[in-house]
């Protein structure tokens, strides 16, 4: 499916036309709902459907009376997989 939706977009289809060719083929997402132009553009931009695997080391910190977690390091490696 992200190969498809990559070949599509190399054809210069828009979000909305890969969209709508998806939906119209009768595919779904894997929650099994329609697709929709901004589902297409967040696979765009994953660095991991680019074949780049993306780690966030993290740390929880406490900010008043709530937890967050803080990303301390990243560590990219590219063409880790095809």
């Amino acid at each position: 499916m992200v190969r498809y939706i990559f070949k599509l977009y190399l054809r210069g289809l828009s979000c909305r036309k890969i969209a709508d060719r998806l939906n119209g083929d009768g595919l779904k997402t894997q929650q099994l709902h329609d697709f929709l132009p901004i589902t297409i553009q967040q696979i765009l931009r994953n660095p991991v459907y680019k074949g780049t695997l993306v780690f966030h080391n993290r740390q929880r910190i406490k900010k008043g009376q709530v937890y967050r977690y803080q990303i301390v390091e990243t560590i990219v490696t590219e063409d880790a997989h095809p």
